[in-house]
């Protein structure tokens, strides 16, 4: 019988695979399959992997809107909100605002490009929208 099974990571995030992905043996063992139906003995190890190829891809160019940052040695954190900016009649990457600050009443919108992010502290919300998106900002570029 197979049923829907949660899985924490490390970052105590819950991980939720279909039912076509993990599922209880004869033994009431939780086991999981990979998308070719082969069994993976590492739960743990596999889903580090897949945080691992998330966060790759993030912190290419065009990180996603919320990622949290440092930039070069600007003091304090900042919280990416935009893209593709133009101040003063330059074009940067990102706009961004003061972590944990936010968007106040009075709150200075700053600007800067991929190669001066200098940490990644957290990273934004992916998922197919993202993704769809970035790409027709990397094709926008020529990338």
């Amino acid at each position: 019988m197979r049923e829907e099974v949660d899985f924490v990571n490390d970052e105590t995030q819950t991980l939720k695979s279909s039912a076509e992905n993990i599922y209880n043996d004869d033994l009431g063992n939780s086991v999981l399959k990979d998308e070719n139906g082969i069994l993976i003995e590492n739960v743990k190890e596999y889903f580090a992997q897949k945080s691992e190829n998330r966060v790759g891809q993030a912190i290419k160019k065009y990180t996603p809107i919320g990622s949290v940052v440092r930039v070069n040695e600007k003091i304090g954190l900042y919280m990416i909100i935009g893209y593709k900016c133009c101040q003063d009649g330059t074009l940067f990457d990102y706009s961004a605002v003061k972590y944990p600050e936010g968007a106040t009443n009075n709150a200075v919108t700053y600007v800067f490009n991929h190669n001066e992010i200098t940490e990644f502290h957290h990273i934004g919300m992916q998922n197919g929208i993202q993704k769809a998106y970035k790409e027709k900002l990397l094709q926008e570029d020529g990338v």
